[in-house]
């Protein structure tokens, strides 16, 4: 008998042989068709914390709680997108996803970086000294506004505007055009003032005197006679009035390096290569 068939005779009767087919055939039958339906990978569990999250949403969301059809389908909506979530995550859907590869990575900064120390009371009034800058208030000022408008006057707004000045120092309330912004300005900054008027008109207005009117002063919008009324240096506040903001700064200072090193921890466990480059 030829040894390729004694072979074959070994190999059907063998039951060992039977066995390792039989395992391999129902592993490929469950590749295929993944668990079977109500198996513990294919089951959902909507408990209680969970129907207790979607009422104080819509709760909040809708300034009533749900009643029971809404309820419902609070539930219903919650069991399809756990559905879909679970079928995106086995058909690999996120791995091309540049989006959600994102939004994982910011979970995982935000998981790094939620370790935050505890200063101490010490330290946040040290770090309060050493960066009293970064809290203080901005100087302000207070001005009255008179506007020339430059397009229905043309070359006479600034004449106008001169005769406007010399009525309103002998006591006569000045009268202009027309203004968006108004004809009072109170506690206003320097960085407001460039936003609305230009750096050019807070360069002017700054150092005029108080309580006369001066100008003209020009702005983006055209000609203006200014009278300010109140001037109030930048000033720190006092540590009490401040502490939370210094509290969330301290943390964010004292948070950063901690994170980057933690994602050397992590980093030192991949070894990444780039094709056609020598970066580590």
């Amino acid at each position: 008998m030829p040894l390729r068939t004694r072979l074959w005779r070994w190999l059907i009767a063998e039951p060992f042989v039977h066995f390792v087919v039989l395992g391999a055939l129902i592993f490929a039958a469950y590749a295929f068709w993944g668990a079977a339906p109500g198996s513990a990978a294919l089951r959902i569990e909507v408990t209680q914390a969970d129907q207790e999250r979607l009422r104080a949403l819509a709760t909040q969301q809708w300034g009533k709680p749900p009643d029971a059809a809404q309820m419902q389908a609070l539930i219903d909506n919650h069991v399809r997108e756990e559905v879909l979530y679970r079928e995106a995550l086995a058909a690999g859907l996120e791995r091309d996803d540049v989006i959600v590869r994102r939004r994982l990575a910011q979970k995982m900064e935000f998981l790094l970086s939620a370790q935050r120390p505890q200063p101490s009371e010490a330290q946040l009034r040290d770090y309060f000294s050493s960066h009293s800058q970064q809290f203080a208030n901005p100087a302000v000022i207070d001005f009255d506004t008179v506007y020339f408008n430059p397009k229905p006057r043309g070359n006479a707004a600034q004449r106008d505007a001169q005769t406007a000045l010399a009525l309103a120092r002998k006591g006569q309330a000045p009268a202009g055009d027309a203004f968006m912004l108004g004809t009072q300005f109170q506690a206003s900054s320097q960085a407001q003032l460039e936003r609305d008027f230009g750096a050019d008109f807070v360069r002017s207005v700054w150092d005029l005197p108080l309580g006369q009117w001066s100008g003209p002063v020009p702005s983006v919008h055209g000609l203006h006679l200014v009278r300010v009324t109140a001037r109030q240096p930048a000033q720190t506040p006092p540590f009490e009035q401040v502490r939370e903001r210094v509290l969330a700064e301290w943390r964010n200072a004292a948070t950063d390096p901690l994170s980057q090193a933690a994602y050397q921890r992590l980093r030192e466990r991949y070894q990444v290569h780039v094709s056609g480059s020598t970066a580590p």
